[in-house]
């Protein structure tokens, strides 16, 4: 199907298409950051699909890249988009016609290309071939040609003031985490396993070497070195449990001793001894660990709910830590405390009339006030560290209908939180601790939200993990840009 004029990819708005081939489709389009023309070929879905063409795509861009002669073209930049990976090729300001004909009679294009080691199979070499034949006579391309590879195609608009997509998901999000020393590394938990950006989310790439659960339902990273990162992970069947990665996700390595349910969907560290970690199972309660999960041990004392789906630790005091349960697994539910770091548990209920508590949330700076987020009932608030609850509502369109998926405070500003309104109800904000909320979602495609995280250094920076779109990002600046596998989307607002 050919993309009309106006599609967003990326930065690339299509003017009009130039041609096709077996391969895929060229557009003429035009960069709407530096302002140029470009060439954008999207190749077919079947083409796209195929793991072993994006591993040899971006081995030899990056062997193009390496290189510097008048005849080969300079790769200016190479990344992936919505699941699209791309280079952009300088054309040095010749028409591509003119570039054909300098070497008609010297030289074929793939044969220039040779020295570069790409064989006769090459998608870059018979690509080029294509492209330059194919529609070479039909336009000027002033700087830059970009090739775009693609497994399928998504379209929308890019705007101020908005969410913007532009394209394919790799992947549902169940979790994120940003490294709390470069905040621009950033890891997403995916039901493809984790992903990881060291740009903002400029490009992403997956990172499972040792991983053999696909299902991230959980990270956490270790805040001395923070190269240690920490995967829960699982599924219904019991298959998963927690996984170890000492080198910033290159490897991981399975960490279960002691574990009697590998289906983990919450992770906690002590920040003052990161060796001690808590994981939280399906049906297993709360397990601990006090040497950086080498084994593990229940803490399930005075735990009447085994289910635990959410847990948090008081960063000030962290032998205090919460839970979120769920009523289901088996009986009771609701929010525990435990001030023993885990040895003993304490059911905090008061006001709290759904017990089925999905997520938890900690104001940083006074650790005594909590967020619950349930299964049907919204927002719940506490100032007294448990004691008692008060629903905060007031503006959340779906509650009682819809769960709250996910919570984030703003570690600078922590009167200002944001809370995922079940059932497809999108990003909600609040500017005074719950008091009020607003719906954020202008331009949000998806509004299934699997996880929130706020950049540490940066806490304008808002990022939404979606059940289905990727990862969109919020920005409190006024331009808009795009970006990403497994998608990364901005969001600049002007407030």
């Amino acid at each position: 199907m050919t993309l009309p004029a106006g599609t967003r990819l990326g930065p690339y708005e299509v003017l009009s298409p130039l041609g096709a081939g077996g391969m895929g489709e060229v557009y003429r389009a035009r960069d709407k950051k530096l302002d140029r023309d470009v060439a954008v070929k999207v190749l077919h879905e079947s083409v796209g699909a195929d793991s072993e063409t994006l591993v040899r795509f971006e081995r030899e861009a990056k062997a193009v890249a390496a290189l510097s002669h008048p005849n080969i073209l300079a790769i200016h930049d190479f990344g992936n988009h919505d699941g699209i990976a791309y280079p952009s090729w300088s054309s040095g300001g010749e028409t591509l016609l003119s570039w054909e004909r300098s070497w008609k009679g010297k030289m074929k294009i793939p044969d220039a290309l040779n020295p570069l080691g790409f064989d006769s199979s090459s998608r870059i070499r018979v690509g080029l071939d294509r492209r330059f034949r194919r529609v070479g006579k039909e336009f000027l391309l002033p700087l830059v040609t970009i090739l775009i590879l693609v497994g399928n195609r998504g379209v929308a608009s890019a705007g101020v003031n908005r969410w913007t997509t532009n394209g394919p998901e790799a992947g549902i999000i169940l979790a994120l985490a940003i490294d709390p020393a470069i905040p621009a590394t950033l890891y997403a938990g995916t039901t493809r396993g984790v992903f990881k950006s060291t740009n903002g989310g400029g490009s992403w790439s997956a990172i499972n070497t040792g991983l053999t659960e696909s299902n991230v339902r959980a990270l956490a990273i270790d805040p001395t070195p923070p190269a240690t990162i920490y995967a829960g992970t699982g599924d219904v069947l019991d298959n998963g449990g927690v996984f170890k990665s000492t080198n910033g996700g290159d490897s991981w390595s399975a960490i279960n001793t002691g574990l009697t349910n590998k289906t983990i969907n919450a992770l906690g560290i002590d920040p003052a001894t990161p060796a001690t970690l808590y994981a939280g199972s399906y049906v297993s309660g709360v397990f601990k660990s006090t040497n950086g999960g080498d084994s593990w041990s229940a803490s399930n004392a005075g735990l009447t709910t085994t289910g635990v789906f959410a847990l948090v630790v008081d960063p000030s005091a962290p032998a205090t830590l919460y839970v979120g349960t769920n009523p289901l697994f088996p009986t009771g539910g609701g929010a525990f405390k435990s001030t023993n770091g885990g040895a003993s548990w304490t059911a905090m209920n008061a006001g709290l009339i759904d017990t089925a508590v999905l997520v938890l949330a900690i104001d940083p700076t006074t650790p005594a006030t909590l967020y619950a987020g349930t299964g049907g009932y919204g927002v719940f608030k506490s100032t007294n560290g448990g004691g008692s609850w008060t629903a905060i509502n007031a503006g959340l369109t779906n509650p009682p209908d819809g769960g709250i998926g996910a919570l984030a405070v703003d570690p600078s500003a922590p009167a200002t939180l944001y809370a995922y309104s079940g059932d497809n109800g999108g990003v909600f904000k609040s500017t005074n601790g719950g008091g009020s909320w607003t719906a954020m979602n202008a331009g949000l495609t998806n509004k299934t939200i699997g996880a929130l995280a706020i950049d540490p250094l940066t806490p304008t920076r808002l990022y939404a993990g979606t059940g289905g779109g990727g990862v969109f990002d919020w920005e409190g600046l006024a331009t808009p840009t795009t970006r990403g596998q497994p998608r990364v989307v901005h969001f600049r607002s002007g407030g």
